[in-house]
């Protein structure tokens, strides 16, 4: 009788068995990876919501001090003010009655202090509006141009011409400078208004004062040492400090800040035209 060989089975695993097992780890590792991402999420949180308590307290720490500061600080000054006898009582009562009767003895106790007026040094600057030196300027120092020619000019351009801040203009009323820059058009240009008539419809004119210059002679010192003017600058104005030439811009000046032209942006230098 032959015997035949016994057949053996073959080791491992199939295909089939191999797909399932990586299917179960795959969803194991994804609800791992949730839950993680949970734990850390609630992790940040519950830091956040303990910084904040942490903050709150240290908020309300601070403003107890800072009352107890203030509430020491008070104590101090109203015990000054109060004999020893009423301290000792005083220190017995609660906080809101014994601030109620510190306040009252304080003020029971505070004598007013008339004050006279001969006892205060009062240092007086006569200020006057209007003024000056007295001596007159005339256009022609200024470098005044004729207004007619400015108004040729605009008329004679494509889009007008400009008028600089600080340029004087002369025609028969009067002498006008530019208090602040601005355009003179074709239209007004053919129009020729005179000085006046242009300063009234506001291209930033405003009539000189040439019956007096001011200078440095229209200032005083007070008593602190402080430079101001004697008598108040009015708008057209004239300043001279010996080599130029200033026109104030402003309808009322200052007698403290106005009393240096060079560096002071009321007053406009004189330039060319």
């Amino acid at each position: 009788m032959v015997m035949m060989p016994k057949e053996r089975k073959p080791n491992g695993f199939t295909l089939i068995e191999l797909v399932v097992a990586i299917a179960v780890l795959s969803i194991l590792a994804g609800i791992a990876i949730m839950r993680y991402i949970d734990a850390t999420t609630e992790a940040k949180r519950n830091t956040c919501l303990a910084n904040r308590t942490i903050s709150v307290e240290k908020l309300l720490i601070r403003k107890q001090r800072a009352q107890t500061l203030r509430l020491s600080s008070i104590s101090f000054i109203l015990m000054r003010c109060l004999p020893t006898r009423d301290i000792v009582v005083l220190r017995t009562a609660p906080i809101p009655l014994m601030l109620l009767l510190w306040l009252s003895a304080a003020l029971i106790r505070i004598t007013p202090v008339a004050v006279s007026a001969a006892t205060v040094p009062v240092q007086a600057v006569a200020v006057v509006v209007g003024g000056g030196t007295g001596s007159t300027v005339t256009a022609s120092t200024l470098g005044a141009t004729n207004w007619s020619d400015k108004l040729t000019s605009a008329a004679d351009s494509s889009g007008g011409v400009s008028l600089t801040r600080g340029s004087v203009f002369t025609d028969s009323t009067g002498v006008f400078f530019v208090a602040w820059g601005s355009w003179l058009n074709k239209e007004t240009g053919v129009a020729k208004p005179t000085l006046a008539e242009a300063a009234a419809s506001g291209l930033g004119l405003v009539k000189v004062d040439t019956a007096n210059i001011w200078t440095s002679a229209n200032t005083t010192t007070t008593s602190n040492g402080q430079t101001v003017w004697t008598t108040l600058p009015q708008a057209g104005a004239v300043y001279s400090d010996g080599t130029n030439y200033y026109i104030h811009s402003q309808s009322s000046g200052n007698e403290y800040t106005d009393v240096n032209p060079p560096t002071n942006g009321n007053w406009v230098k004189v330039t060319n035209n």
